[in-house]
């Protein structure tokens, strides 16, 4: 299941609504982020579950900070009715690490544009395999958890947008 919009028509509705009612388009903005959040923390729960896939990444040297180290990840979700320059997705959710941990990013993405050119990188995607066994194509963290939630995301999302269309529909022929 896929929801899809024209995102140059939100566009344009947006443009016009922000003349004629600004609250609208907050209020669209707010009831996306509040009922799509509560899945994006499931989701982040989801992966922080996931264990440390080397013992190395989970350590801190004394003498220098290990930029490797594995981080939980922290969900957002964002809202851009109207800025179909920017981005066509009208809500996306994200997930940030700090960036000096960055062994979830490169654990995500290990092995998808090669195999590992030295004895070391092939080890480390063999044993990312391991731990996330069916999924040589990276997303094997993040994507692979939202997985199971996609229709349920895709299906809030169009539900959302259909009662703020009628509340708009309602609020500008009271006019």
């Amino acid at each position: 299941m896929r929801a899809e919009v024209d995102a140059q028509d939100i566009a344009r509705v947006v443009r016009v609504l922000r003349k004629v009612e600004p609250s609208l388009v907050a209020e669209l903005r707010t009831s996306m982020k509040s009922g799509i959040l509560p899945i994006a923390r499931s989701i982040e729960a989801r992966v922080n579950s996931n264990p440390v896939p080397l013992s190395g990444m989970n350590r801190e040297s004394a003498t220098r900070t290990n930029r490797y180290r594995w981080a939980k990840a922290k969900a957002s979700v964002s809202v851009t009715p109207g800025y179909s320059r920017r981005s066509a997705n009208l809500v996306t959710i994200q997930y940030r690490v700090p960036k000096d941990r960055a062994g979830l990013a490169i654990a995500e993405n290990a092995g998808t544009k090669s195999r590992g050119a030295t004895p070391q990188a092939q080890f480390f995607i063999r044993r990312i395999e391991e731990v996330a066994p069916g999924w040589p194509k990276g997303g094997r963290f993040l994507y692979r958890a939202f997985m199971p939630y996609k229709s349920a995301v895709y299906g809030l999302g169009e539900n959302i947008l259909k009662r703020w269309i009628a509340k708009t529909n309602q609020e500008l022929e009271a006019r």
